[in-house]
């Protein structure tokens, strides 16, 4: 409770701050508040807590040398190339991805929440920099690929979870192209925390279904969004892009239906079946993306057009 009450007035300065190293302090402090929870759940999280800490350490430095660099000199490529490796391998995005799965694989449920919640949100705000929408499509493809073909070989939901982290995450740097990043992200954060609250109180039948809620299938809230995404796509770009997204949504529905199936056939083993629990749960994803579409999402304005 102490780590939300830090959060969010941390998260409300940063993303109305309009000094660069304000941001950048503010972010910084965030990913060290993550770090502290982390070690202070239990002292077996240390090292994982260590490792989180170089990598935020490592990407906060390359944001701060790029950043700094790409408001005196705009137009340098070398210095956008910097900044933008921070940003991913703070995000997590491929090709930076390798110290996702490891790291969730270690942690609890509550601090994978944080690591892959609230922590995305600065580095996700810097995408308002001009960034070429060439370069945002490609790492975004190229992460839902390879979040999609990392859940094909996962054995637990840990890692399901981080896959699914690296593939979402990817989804929602395409997602601002279309001005539909924090609606996207909401919809995903609220997906995910769900998730991990239904896996951490052993409720087999909820947990299958909040699997099936991440793939994206219908009526859940992450459906409704990368509709409208897959419909912005078909508009603006080649349908070839098309094809690779519908591709990787295929294969995450495959490792989602396999392991949603192993917590439902728990599920059957149990005496209590709450379906007040179930009605619930389905409301509150598909308010949560109507809400999300309705004030935010459908804008046919696309930020490499304006």
């Amino acid at each position: 409770m102490a780590l939300v009450t830090l959060f969010i007035p941390l998260l409300m300065m940063i993303l109305t701050t309009s000094n660069w190293f304000y941001f950048w302090a503010l972010m910084e402090i965030v990913s060290m508040s993550v770090v502290l929870f982390i070690t202070s759940k239990n002292k077996l999280f240390s090292e994982n807590a260590m490792t989180l800490f170089i990598i935020q350490a490592v990407s906060g430095l390359l944001i701060l040398v790029g950043g700094t660099y790409v408001q005196a000199f705009s137009s340098n490529g070398l210095l956008w190339v910097t900044l933008l490796l921070g940003i991913l391998l703070k995000l997590g995005l491929a090709p930076l991805h390798f110290w996702v799965l490891p790291l969730m694989g270690q942690l609890d449920y509550i601090s994978i929440f944080f690591v892959l919640g609230p922590a995305k949100i600065p580095p996700l705000s810097l995408l308002c920099l001009n960034f070429s929408y060439q370069i945002v499509l490609f790492f975004s493809l190229f992460s839902m690929i390879t979040g999609s073909l990392l859940g094909l070989k996962v054995t637990n939901v840990k890692s399901i979870i981080g896959a699914s982290s690296i593939t979402h995450t990817g989804w929602v740097f395409f997602s601002n192209l279309c001005n539909f990043m924090w609606s996207y992200f909401t919809i995903y954060l609220m997906s995910t925390f769900f998730l991990l609250v239904s896996l951490s109180k052993n409720q087999d039948l909820l947990s299958g279904l909040n699997l099936l809620s991440m793939s994206g299938l219908p009526p859940f809230g992450l459906f409704l969004a990368k509709v409208y995404l897959l419909s912005v796509l078909m508009m603006y770009f080649n349908p070839f892009f098309v094809v690779i997204l519908l591709v990787t949504a295929l294969l995450s529905l495959y490792f989602y239906l396999k392991f949603a199936y192993k917590y439902w056939l728990k599920s059957m083993n149990s005496k209590i079946l709450s379906m007040k629990g179930v009605y619930i749960l389905g409301m509150t994803h598909m308010l949560t993306a109507v809400l999300c579409i309705f004030f935010y999402g459908w804008d046919s304005s696309i930020k490499f057009l304006i």
